[in-house]
């Protein structure tokens, strides 16, 4: 996960890391985690990845374990604007804020002042490193009870907290939903609008 961090485009990296991510995953019987895992690396590069390679692993995982309701639930569309740039009012924890959907985040990211608001314990977090589109950050690694968007919803999402100020996201901006919360649905991005759904 340290070397997906570092990595802004997530399409170069190679399909093994994500594999052996997987298997790690699999490893702790953790085969909803694996499945994500594999399901980022999709996300990532669709055209390479989208095979019967990752079909076939997302399959023998999930035979290992059905993964809880409260692992994914919902479905949502939402119009699109101008842009690239896609933001969202979701909820984190019950803790309402505005966010960047951010494909290329591994991680559901937020600002300090936001994990505060949002009571996420950061006391005995991990200190990892992340390729930001600012540079090269630290960040706590820690996790959200819950994270809400318009009904759609995961619960113990992986989350990063910010170290420093909130410059690094933009002025208004709580944070980034990347893909510790994305890659556990089904994402379609159109040019006029785009759905999140549990899968």
């Amino acid at each position: 996960m340290q070397v997906i961090n570092l990595e802004a485009d997530h399409a170069v990296i190679t399909s093994n890391l994500f594999i052996r991510a997987a298997d790690i995953y699999a490893k702790k019987s953790q085969y909803c985690n694996a499945i994500g895992m594999i399901r980022m690396w999709i996300s990532a590069s669709p055209d390479r990845a989208d095979n019967a390679q990752a079909k076939s692993m997302i399959t023998r995982y999930a035979s290992k374990q059905s993964c809880p309701s409260g692992y994914a639930s919902g479905h949502a569309t939402f119009p699109r604007r101008n842009g690239n740039t896609i933001r969202v009012r979701a909820s984190i924890n019950g803790t309402e804020g505005t966010f960047i959907v951010d494909t290329g985040a591994s991680y559901v990211s937020l600002t300090s002042a936001f994990a505060q608001r949002a009571h996420i314990a950061v006391d005995h977090a991990q200190i990892i490193h992340l390729q930001t589109a600012n540079g090269l950050r630290d960040a706590k690694l820690a996790q959200a009870g819950s994270v809400n968007l318009n009904g759609v919803t995961a619960w113990s999402v992986p989350v990063t907290v910010d170290e420093k100020d909130a410059r690094g996201f933009g002025a208004g901006i709580d944070g980034l939903l990347g893909q510790s919360f994305l890659s556990r649905f089904e994402t379609r991005f159109g040019p006029n609008e785009w759905t999140i759904a549990q899968r």
